[in-house]
């Protein structure tokens, strides 16, 4: 039976989630660093989908490339474009979904010899998909919320499939069906693709809910009426066609914009605004707190 070592795993099927897998790749290389995805669709981001922030307070950046082929004039037109990221990179890496390819190597070798700090003030390395796909390895947890059909943690439940999964001289007898007398108790894990599978999207989207409810409920006391805590989640669902923490991915900055102008609507929400008093943090902030390092 093959090891999860020895098997070959398959890659993401588009860019969004390759991009989500490099920054989980990033998350493990860098720990303790903030670790941001950069702008948007149709949004400039010179050359830079990731960027890291390491404890030397340098910027690294990582543009990430879902391709079957990379070539070099590739890498040099991404290196052109980072060359005008702010404040400006210390390292640049190219993230490709492609397998370790020498000739590309030598090439950037050659680049990061002749580079010099006035006209490139950064080096230059390729991530290739075997380098993403070990280090994601090592990291159960991780490796389980983008491969969870492979994933160790989602065979708990039969801990000799587990030990046969890990050990290729292991073989699994003949099966047993054990018919529990009592009612299992079945825990819901989170969807996959959905904020409920990351940790900074879903305790920010929880943040902005738990901001309004702060603020209706002042309005409510203010009022002298009831608090109806259920009408935000039902609001939400209204509007995105989802529960709050089943929002898919690619919806989150909707629903972000969503929970921010409720919240800024709201009496006490109003008031603030013309103190000048900020409503709450951007998701950019957030992350910037969580992770303890202050923002610029």
């Amino acid at each position: 039976m093959p090891t999860l070592k020895n098997m070959e795993i398959p890659k993401p099927k588009d860019w969004q989630d390759f991009e989500r897998l490099v920054e989980s790749y990033a998350q493990i290389k860098w720990p303790g660093c903030l670790v941001a995805l950069f702008g948007g669709n149709g949004q400039r981001q010179y050359g830079v989908d990731i960027f890291i922030r390491n404890k030397e307070k340098n910027y690294i950046g990582i543009q990430c490339k879902k391709v079957n082929r990379l070539s070099y004039s590739q890498i040099e037109k991404e290196i052109e474009k980072a060359m005008g990221f702010k404040p400006g990179l210390k390292h640049y890496y190219i993230a490709a979904s492609v397998s370790r390819n020498a000739v590309l190597q030598e090439k950037v070798n050659i680049f990061n010899s002749q580079c010099n700090n006035e006209k490139i003030p950064f080096t230059v390395d390729i991530i290739f998909w075997e380098d993403i796909i070990e280090l994601i390895m090592t990291d159960g947890k991780v490796f389980g919320q983008h491969y969870p059909q492979l994933s160790q943690e989602s065979r708990k439940e039969d801990r000799f499939a587990v030990y046969a999964f890990n050990n290729e001289n292991s073989v699994i007898g003949n099966s047993i069906i054990i018919k529990p007398t009592k009612k299992m108790n079945i825990q819901k894990g989170p969807i996959p693709d959905t904020i409920g599978n990351d940790t900074y999207m879903k305790n920010y989207a929880k943040y902005l809910i738990d901001r309004y409810l702060d603020y209706k409920k002042a309005n409510t006391n203010f009022e002298g009426g009831k608090m109806k805590y259920a009408l935000i989640y039902n609001a939400i669902k209204k509007e995105t066609g989802f529960k709050w923490d089943e929002t898919p991915y690619e919806k989150f900055d909707d629903l972000c914009t969503y929970l921010q102008k409720r919240i800024d609507n709201t009496i006490l929400g109003k008031l603030q605004k013309r103190k000048g008093i900020k409503n709450y943090r951007t998701f950019k902030e957030y992350m910037y707190e969580k992770q303890g390092i202050k923002s610029e």
